[in-house]
């Protein structure tokens, strides 16, 4: 059971973020490990998050010579880029907590 909850958390946005932001800003495939260390998380985070951005679509891995993986943003990885920052940027213009004294906005 505990295998089966790790496989349906949810992802962390600002990760999957900086996975598609560095990939969009280097306009070019970068080994996994490069990515890896541009995200900054541990290999299997690393190898998670790539086989989820992988199967929705966000980006292709191909094998590169027998030894290195590389890694590149598809079209839907800009386009979910683009929609994940406005959301964000969205969700930071929310207020978060409730006034100190409810009386203050009368």
């Amino acid at each position: 059971m505990r295998e089966e909850r790790k496989e349906t958390r949810r992802k962390d946005l600002n990760v999957v973020i900086r996975y598609l932001d560095v990939l969009n800003r280097v306009k070019r495939e970068l080994k996994k490990t490069h990515l890896q260390n541009k995200v900054n998380v541990n290999a299997d985070l690393n190898a998670r998050y790539l086989d989820w951005l992988n199967f929705r679509g966000f980006i292709t891995v191909r094998n590169a010579d027998g030894r290195h993986q590389l890694v590149r943003i598809t079209d839907e990885g800009v386009q979910a880029l683009r929609q994940l920052k406005n959301l964000i940027g969205e969700e930071r213009k929310i207020p978060r907590t409730a006034p100190s004294n409810p009386r203050q906005n009368l």
